[in-house]
């Protein structure tokens, strides 16, 4: 069933999918409000920093409740004494907007866009830099995905003349630009992160670039094992958080500011 109806100034949450137990003690409403809950998450998860993220933590059902449009309920189906479904929510544009501005925040559109991402991976010790199947960030970064991330992230060609000029400048790859490389691509958002291995820390070096707007950080993680995945996957996990980040920076919503519009 549906509640939808048109309204184009909304956002829209789709692919919320709750699973429950089927059993004597099941409520459909219960199901209902888990999904909005799981719907609200998902876009305020897109919208603000992760630093702003917990002032939206334990918000009331009804609150959020008052914040929806309309929903829509696709693909019920029992399985194993288990209801599974898929939920479409769209949110009051205007009222989420004015909720968000009440904690003191100021959110950002949720803009998807395509990035060129060039994991480089360098051990310190030995100073070799790693080929391609040998970097484990390279080999899993898109194995590492959240509901709400909006940088869909391509990947390098593995191919041995990108890993020869990488040879080449590995030395001073902070300073180079890669045109070289990316200008083979058609990407306009293109990141460069470099991992400096060493024994027990990696020091990382991020230069991400949206179309003219750049920046540069370092970011140095602690890890006891660099064999294990969980760090290592965490790590990916936390830089694609600080990338988002800076979208959302470059996508923030003042709606305090008054533009004044002659028509003729």
């Amino acid at each position: 069933f549906s509640t939808t109806k048109v309204f184009g100034d909304n956002y829209i949450v789709r692919d919320i999918n709750i699973k429950e137990q089927y059993d004597i003690d099941f409520n459909k409403d219960d199901v209902i409000n888990k999904g909005f809950e799981k719907a609200f998450k998902t876009l305020i998860y897109k919208i603000v920093e992760n630093k702003d993220k917990k002032l939206f933590e334990d918000i009331p059902k009804i609150k959020i409740n008052f914040l929806i449009d309309s929903f829509s309920i696709t693909n019920e189906k029992f399985v194993n004494n288990n209801y599974e479904v898929d939920f479409e929510v769209r949110f009051d544009k205007k009222k989420l907007l004015s909720f968000i501005r009440s904690k003191n925040v100021i959110s950002s559109v949720p803009k998807n866009t395509e990035v060129l991402i060039i994991p480089i991976l360098i051990d310190t010790q030995s100073n070799e830099l790693k080929y391609f199947n040998q970097n484990y960030f390279y080999n899993n970064w898109n194995n590492i995905n959240e509901n709400y991330f909006l940088l869909n992230y391509n990947l390098l060609d593995e191919n041995i003349e990108n890993f020869r000029l990488f040879q080449k400048i590995k030395n001073n790859i902070e300073n180079n630009d890669l045109s070289e490389i990316t200008k083979k691509y058609k990407f306009e958002n293109i990141f460069v992160v470099v991992f400096y291995k060493n024994k027990n820390n990696f020091k990382i070096f991020s230069k991400i670039s949206f179309s003219s707007l750049n920046f540069n950080f370092n970011l140095n993680q602690n890890i006891i094992n660099n064999t294990d995945t969980e760090s290592l996957n965490k790590i990916i996990l936390n830089l694609k958080n600080l990338y988002e980040d800076k979208w959302k920076l470059i996508n923030k919503i003042n709606t305090e500011i008054t533009i004044p519009i002659k028509i003729t």
